[in-house]
């Protein structure tokens, strides 16, 4: 079906989000076509190579001459008035965010009326393509791939936003380890914090629909709505531990199958506020009868540092247990034999990158 564009919509949250900065001039952009796409661009940019595609848009590889730098032009084409508010949310997320684990935004403009152009730093790869490459991953970058992530979702977390589809398609790397979280595409502000009250209110229950499925946290599939920053800590052990294991953690095929999935290693989910009257669940009789184990079982047969697999127990655990990002980063995983680029990350990143 094809989208009835209505550029209404598009000038509302332009306005709400204070972005007309946006509509930029247009007189100096060049029409250039890379493979099978096309991308309206300024001619200070030189486009190569296509670096991926998805739901929302493409991504390509270019030269800017201007700055003597290489960055990453997404270009997203709106369908639905729901890929509209969210690309545009992410624009205005990335414009406020400032830290050295957050994919920089250089500029973001709008072409045509229904082309948004994001524009970002460049890197290498994402952690996807580097956990299922041949690369073997030695256990001091491991950890330093590990800190970066939870000290990203630390800041994130200090400015009151979830990210809220954490996934190694969406955690970024070069070829010295330095790591981005991107894709903001999800993320929503919240009102609240972690161990208090559920993040959300009558005026707007949140969605349930968020996270890829082996990412996300049982909470979000039980609850139907009530949930807290602590999804995304769920998401960074699954990612930690498919870092680990080279397979998802829980690979589910449907939400049903991720749920039993998850309490054959963890067990029944705590009543009453993991088991909500959400609506019927006619496998809910199969989990509370699921054994309790911890997910340290799972790594028992694999060469693992005791501490790693300690955190990934506080990470890969029920809401009302689980560690916040500051609580991870001061685990003896880190604290014993700390490195130099640790002592340096602590010392001197609140100087080099603002608000932690």
């Amino acid at each position: 079906m094809t989208y009835k564009f209505d550029k209404g919509i598009i000038d509302k949250y332009i306005k709400k989000l204070d972005l007309t900065e946006l509509y930029s001039d247009e007189s100096d952009l060049k029409k250039y076509k890379i493979s099978i796409y096309e991308f309206l661009i300024s001619e200070n940019y030189e486009p190569s190579i296509i670096l991926g595609n998805g739901a929302y848009g493409v991504v390509c590889k270019a030269y800017d001459k201007k700055n003597n730098r290489y960055v990453a032009i997404k270009k997203i084409v709106w369908d639905d008035d729901i890929s509209v508010k969210r690309t545009l949310f992410e624009v205005k997320f990335l414009n406020i965010l400032n830290h050295t684990n957050i994919i920089k935004l250089y500029s973001a403009s709008i072409h045509e009326s229904i082309e948004l152009y994001i524009i970002t730093e460049l890197m290498d790869y994402d952690l996807h393509k580097l956990i299922y490459s041949s690369e073997k991953i030695t256990n001091k970058n491991l950890k330093y791939m590990i800190y970066q992530l939870l000290d990203g979702i630390k800041y994130l977390h200090g400015y009151g936003i979830m990210h809220r589809d954490i996934k190694p398609k969406n955690i970024l790397i070069n070829q010295n380890y330095l790591l981005k979280i991107c894709d903001f595409g999800l993320a929503k502000k919240y009102h609240g914090s972690a161990h208090g009250l559920p993040v959300s209110d009558n005026s707007e229950k949140m969605t349930d629909y968020v996270v890829t499925r082996w990412y996300r946290d049982p909470t979000i599939i039980l609850n139907k709505g009530i949930y807290t920053e602590l999804a995304d800590i769920w998401s960074v052990g699954c990612v930690i531990a498919e870092m680990v294991l080279k397979r998802p953690l829980f690979d589910g095929d449907d939400e049903k199958d991720q749920i039993e999935k998850i309490t054959k290693v963890l067990g029944p989910p705590p009543e009453p506020r993991s088991l909500p009257e959400a609506g019927p669940r006619p496998w809910r009789s199969r989990v509370e009868k699921a054994k309790h184990w911890s997910v340290k079982s799972v790594f028992s047969n694999i060469n693992i540092d005791p501490k790693l697999c300690d955190l990934l127990d506080n990470l890969i655990c029920y809401e009302d247990v689980r560690f916040t990002a500051d609580e991870a980063l001061n685990h003896p995983y880190f604290m014993e034999d700390k490195s130099l680029i640790f002592r340096i990350w602590d010392k001197l990143g609140p100087a080099l990158w603002g608000r932690r």
